[in-house]
């Protein structure tokens, strides 16, 4: 069975980007066959413009959309820490233990809470439980039929 494998990278020298298969589009599916198209979302500064490029096959644009996003984020030697996704807004937070008091968003990715972590102190460490909206864009790639079983293609975003 001839199966196209697809890797992610982002640019180092752009803007922020979170590049991942859309595991809902793909219904799961990791491993795609030529001429499948296989879904993926770029998550992204809203105020820049998105940049994308692979090393071969058909991009399509897919349009855009918003998710919600649960993440764990850990506060042991700093009031500060980095969520994994651009943040649009912050829905809820639910303290683990320990609360550390009201938790503020500092910018897209940046987050800042009440008490400064005390490891062995009065204030203790935390462990939030942190629900936020983000924005992506959809694309697709569809790889034509290769004389090969197996094949690689990259695809690289960044934003500007």
């Amino acid at each position: 069975m001839s199966s196209v494998t697809i890797s992610f990278t982002t640019s180092a020298t752009g803007g922020d980007v979170v590049i991942e298969l859309d595991d809902e589009k793909n219904n799961g599916k990791t491993t795609f066959r030529y001429g499948e198209k296989a879904y993926f979302k770029i998550f992204y500064d809203p105020a820049l413009n998105v940049v994308v490029d692979k090393t071969d096959g058909t991009l399509t644009d897919e349009g855009q959309g918003q998710e919600t996003v649960e993440e764990f984020v850990s506060f042991i030697d700093s009031n500060e820490a980095t969520l994994n996704k651009p943040c649009l807004n912050i829905l809820s937070v639910e303290w683990l233990g320990n609360s550390l008091g009201s938790i503020t968003q500092q910018g897209l990715y940046s987050i800042i809470t009440e008490k400064t972590p005390e490891l062995g102190g009065s204030n203790g460490i935390g462990l939030a439980k942190i629900e936020y909206t983000t924005q992506f864009k959809r694309y697709a790639i569809s790889i034509p039929e290769k004389n090969v079983d197996e094949y690689q293609v990259i695809v690289a975003a960044t934003s500007k």
